[in-house]
Formats: C-alpha cells, sequence, structure tokens
C-alpha cells in the first residue's frame, strides 16, 4: 500500500507569528514534510525500516475520524498508542487506498515558552484554566510541555479535531505564553541501501588521505550527533565517544550541575535519561563517518580519526524523533562545548523553537552542519529546515554520488545549500558491532561535520565562522554543481587543512525578513496547521526566519508588511498635505484665541 505511494511526513513546529491559524484552509500549513520515494528503506543489523508511514502501525488505535476533502479525497484522523504509554496523533490524507499526505504529533502535551518573567507557577495556573498541567520544564529557556486533558483527547480527535492544534492556538493567546506549538515527529534524511557499495569511497573522493598527512583530528574538538543516539560501545567508535569530565559515572548526583545526573556521554533527550545509545542505527551510521576510529584494523575510518562524538539522542523508544528533543539537543551541545554539531534531519517547516536554538549556538561560537533533504527540490523557492535557516553558522548539505553528480534524491539551491559532499552507497558503522551502507543526505551532511573537525584540529584558535569560510572556500570545483549550490563544489578535506590559518569570516549578512513557506511540492491538501505564536522569546537573537525567495517591503525586525517607498509625486502629495494641515491648525488655534479673547 505504501511502498510505493509519494509520502509527505509532516512532522514540523510552525515559526512564531508566521504560520496557519488553528484549522484554517486559507495558508500552507508551515510544516515539516519527508519524502519518501520508493519503497520502504529496509536497514541491516535489525534496525527500524525507516517507512514513516508504516512505523505507527504496530500501535494500538483508540480513535479514529473521517472526513471529505477536495478531489474526493479522505482526511483521517487517528490517535494511536505506541509502546504501551506514547499517544500518537495521525493526521493523514488519503486518495484511495494511499497515504499522499502524513502528519504525526505527540497528541498528549504541547510544546509552551513562557514569557520571560513567568514562573512555572504562573505558567501551571495558566495549564489549569485550560484543564491542563505541566508534564516537565525542558532543557532551554523557559519552554514546558504541557499537558492536555486525556479525557478530552478521544472526544477531540472522533469529532474530527485534532487536539494538540487546538490547545496551542488556546495558549498562544495567553499573555503569559510566548509561543505553543505542537511537538511533531520528525524522520532522519536517509533513502534505501546501495548494497553495491562496500567501500568508503566518499573518504577518497574528498581526499582523507592527503588530509590525515596534515591532520588526524584531536581529542579537544567536540562534535555533537544530534540524532537516534549512538551505538558508543561499538567497537570503531567507543575510543571516540566524548566522556565528561565534570561526571562521576554511576553515582546518580549531577557532579558538575548542569542539571542532568550522570551524563557521561551526552544524554537521551528522547526518553530523558542518561543512555543516549542508538536502537536504530541512523545516528551510529552518522557517527562512524565523522569519526570511526583510524588505523587500528578494524573496520572502517571516519574523516576525523580522533574526536570527541557527544552523543545526543533525540529518538524515543520507538523510533520517534520529536522536535521538542531536538531543540533541547541543541541547547545541550551548546552548553557542553561542542565546536560542531551534526544534524541529519529536517523537513519543510519554519520552527520558532530550533532556530532560536540555533542562533544561541551561534552566539556560543558552534558551527550546525545540517542535511539539505532528500526531496530533490530547489531549497531557494521551497526550503527545507533547518538546513535552509539563514543564520552565519549554518552549513547545508547536498548528496554526490561517485561520478560527482548532485544525487537525483538530494536537495539543491543556489542560494541556499553551501556545498556537496558525498551521499550515495556510504558504508560506516551501524548497530553492534556491525556495519551497513546507506544512502542520503543525512550520509553527506557528516563528511562535513568531520571536516569542519579536522580544520578546528589543525587550527585551534579558529573561529567557528573561520572554519566554515574556510570549508566552503576550499572547495573541488564540480561543473554539474554550478548554479546548485552556493560553492558551486563538493567538499575537499585536504585543502581544507592546507595552508595557512583561516581567513577571517565575511561578514554575516542582515537578519532576514519573516517567511511565507510554500506548501511541499508537490503540495498536498493543507490539513490544519499549529496557530501563530508571538515572535520568538526573549534573551535570544530576535531576527526572524530566512523567507521564501525574496521579499520585498518587510521590515526586519517583525515582518510586518511596509508600505511601498513613494515615488517623488507622491512624496510632493504627502508634502503638500502635512502643509495645509499646519496651516488648518494655525487658523483654528487662532480663532480660538480670538473667542477667549
Amino acid at each position: 500500500m505504501y511502498g510505493r505511494a509519494r509520502v509527505f511526513v509532516l512532522a514540523g513546529l510552525l515559526w512564531a507569528g508566521c504560520g496557519d491559524g488553528g484549522g484554517g484552509r486559507g495558508e500552507p500549513p508551515i510544516v515539516a514534510s519527508v519524502g519518501i520515494e520508493g519503497d520502504p528503506v529496509v536497514m541491516e543489523s535489525g534496525g527500524v525500516p525507516w517507512d514513516p508511514v508504516g512505523l505507527y502501525q504496530s500501535g494500538v488505535v483508540l480513535a479514529e475520524s473521517h472526513a471529505a476533502e477536495a478531489r474526493g479525497r479522505i482526511r483521517r484522523l487517528r490517535l494511536v498508542e505506541m509502546a504501551g504509554t506514547d499517544l500518537v496523533l495521525l493526521d493523514e490524507i488519503l486518495e484511495g487506498d494511499e497515504v499522499v499526505f502524513h502528519q504525526a504529533m505527540v497528541a498528549d502535551h504541547v510544546l509552551v515558552q513562557a514569557r520571560r518573567g513567568v514562573t512555572q507557577a504562573q505558567l501551571t495556573a495558566v495549564a489549569q484554566r485550560h484543564l491542563g498541567s505541566i508534564r516537565r520544564k525542558l532543557y532551554g529557556p523557559d519552554l514546558y510541555l504541557v499537558m492536555i486533558p486525556r479525557e478530552e483527547i478521544q472526544s477531540q480527535v472522533a469529532a474530527g479535531l485534532s487536539p494538540p492544534e487546538s490547545a496551542a492556538k488556546a495558549y498562544s493567546a495567553e499573555p503569559a505564553v510566548e509561543l505553543a506549538e505542537p511537538d511533531y515527529f520528525v524522520y532522519p534524511q536517509v533513502t534505501p541501501n546501495d548494497p553495491s557499495f562496500s567501500q568508503t569511497w566518499g573518504m577518497t573522493r574528498i581526499g582523507c588521505p592527503a588530509a590525515w598527512d596534515t591532520v588526524t583530528g584531536s581529542a579537544s574538538v567536540k562534535v555533537g550527533v544530534i540524532d537516534t543516539g549512538v551505538n558508543y560501545t561499538h567497537p570503531d567508535l567507543a575510543a571516540n565517544i566524548w566522556n565528561n569530565p565534570g561526571e562521576i559515572a554511576g553515582n546518580n548526583i549531577d557532579d558538575d550541575g548542569n542539571g542532568f545526573v550522570d551524563d557521561i556521554r551526552g544524554w537521551d533527550f528522547g526518553q530523558n535519561d542518561n543512555n543516549p545509545m542508538d536502537q536504530v542505527g541512523h545516528g551510529s551510521h552518522v557517527s562512524g563517518t565523522i569519526g570511526a576510529v583510524g588505523n587500528n584494523s578494524v573496520g572502517v575510518a571516519g574523516v576525523c580519526w580522533t574526536v570527541r562524538i557527544v552523543c545526543i539522542k533525540t529518538a524515543n523508544a520507538w523510533g520517534g524523533m520529536s522536535m521538542s528533543a531536538a531543540v533541547q539537543g541543541i541547547y545541550y551541545a551548546t552548553a557542553v562545548g561542542c565546536k560542531i554539531t551534526s544534524n541529519s534531519w529536517g523537513g519543510f517547516s519554519n520552527v520558532s523553537s530550533v532556530y532560536n536554538a540555533i542562533s544561541s549556538a551561534n552566539n556560543a561560537g558552534s558551527l550546525f552542519v545540517a542535511a539539505a533533504g532528500n526531496y530533490g527540490t530547489n531549497n531557494d523557492s521551497t526550503p527545507v529546515y533547518p538546513a535552509s535557516y539563514t543564520l552565519p553558522n549554518v552549513i547545508a548539505v547536498a548528496a554526490t554520488t561517485q561520478s560527482d553528480a548532485r544525487a537525483n534524491f538530494s536537495g539543491y539551491g543556489a542560494t541556499k545549500v553551501h556545498l556537496a559532499a558525498p551521499g550515495v552507497g556510504i558504508r560506516s558503522t551501524y548497530l553492534g558491532s556491525g556495519y551497513s551502507t546507506l544512502s542520503g543526505t543525512s550520509m553527506a551532511t557528516p563528511h562535513v561535520s568531520g571536516a569542519c573537525a579536522l580544520v578546528a584540529a589543525a587550527f585551534p584558535s579558529a573561529t567557528h565562522l573561520q572554519i566554515k569560510n574556510q570549508v566552503l572556500s576550499t572547495v573541488t570545483p564540480v561543473t554539474g554543481l554550478s548554479g546548485l549550490v552556493v560553492t558551486g563544489g563538493r567538499l575537499n578535506a585536504a585543502a581544507a587543512v592546507a595552508g595557512g590559518a583561516p581567513a577571517p569570516a565575511p561578514p554575516a549578512p542582515p537578519a532576514p525578513p519573516a517567511p511565507v513557506p510554500p506548501a511541499p511540492v508537490p503540495p498536498p491538501p493543507a490539513p490544519p496547521g499549529p496557530v501563530p505564536g508571538p515572535p520568538p522569546g526573549p534573551g535570544i537573537s530576535p531576527s526572524p526566519p530566512v523567507p521564501v525567495g525574496p521579499m520585498s517591503n518587510r521590515d526586519n525586525k517583525n515582518g510586518d508588511t511596509l508600505p511601498p517607498p513613494c515615488s517623488g509625486a507622491a512624496q510632493g502629495g504627502s508634502s503638500w498635505a502635512t502643509s495645509l494641515g499646519v496651516l488648518l491648525f494655525l487658523a483654528a488655534q487662532a480663532r480660538r484665541g480670538f473667542k477667549q479673547g
């Protein structure tokens, strides 16, 4: 049923102030969309298949509703209980027996950011007015998960309503709330295995053997892998896993006072514990490309033979990756001092919480390397986030084949995607002690993350923006990439670490105006989206998200539409009207004074 369907898994959070109103159909939904082409991926070593629709078929359906849509389509809402505890709302559009639009979100809570100065007790009082409660405070500025009354969820779904979107709309109207968003699920940017490739050809293509003559990495460079977790006991990864020097393992005490008990290797934000072990394989594959131990006569070698991988898990027990977990993961990586984070996930959404977290990472001097997406679309016209955010620390990565051609699934963009890297048939570490061959911009991204870590090792005093500039300015030009990526080239690790220290980074571009994102391509019917919230929270960079293409007459501060510039004639008319108004005012004052006299 789903194997040949073009499935769009919508799993994003709206950007505050630029979203579709709850239940509204007038604007495109601002959502993250993961396009899946062809048959579901069959992972090796018993991993969970990346079939986003089929992923939920193991759950128990508690409530369901159907409604007629345009063109004979049916909108189906399903409340599914996963793994005995997690409630998931599936919002799907059916065309015959095929799912053409699919959106998944946590059904029983919403992500809420309180305004600055609002205490948890005050937010609790707000939640109680809506018959809700605070599940827990998240790691991040004034972020909370707020529960939706369970007794209302089934009845709303049966009536064709989306409880998280309804709750987000209600909380967004509260003066104490900065923003409120459903907690959507996202999925890794991976495509089917290609068993015909068994070697790490990408390392040779980007010049790693020559780069290793200069530098093989450094244990002082930390790379945060924000993903499904990391198989930190893998024999080809274990020596390069970060060990938190401020924690004493197993004493059940938060020794370093960072709010996380025994976060020895990182943290599991999907299940809120200190064990970020990968259960599905994707994060382990990414980690091996960045930093599988080199020259150890075992398996494969990463771009960095020596590095420290911080394990930041954002997947829950059944493989779902929530945006609330990703947001916390970004803040955590910044807090523990990751110079680079590798982010092989994303979709078509402008996510206020994620944008704020990446901006905070930039302020702290951390690079954010992101997958350009597996939709084969032009990111200049259909942005894929977080890769398309115009923030100084973002590097967006496309995927190439062995012939240096753009992979047909890879996103591209002359202004939104910076460079390309090998992403087809990439061999790397996996579950257990095994290895797997995967394809996707997920696989291209860690090549760039690893190269950034090599540059950081070669030039320890370089800033994060100097590292970015060094990597982008030393690409290998490729004719087939001209006009498809900013640099027109493919990653060259050898050139990036050769020569002198990185030049100063170019000045950051001005803050972009607020976006009006288009519907995914091809555009599915727009189901109800979350409601607009206020601008990004205080204390975080107030810059709005990147626009969809050029945006004219927009105020860069708040996104309000401005009138067009006046022509000379209009300016003259305005001046004449002003002068007349002044004369009339003076005349009235004179008359008033005469009467009083």
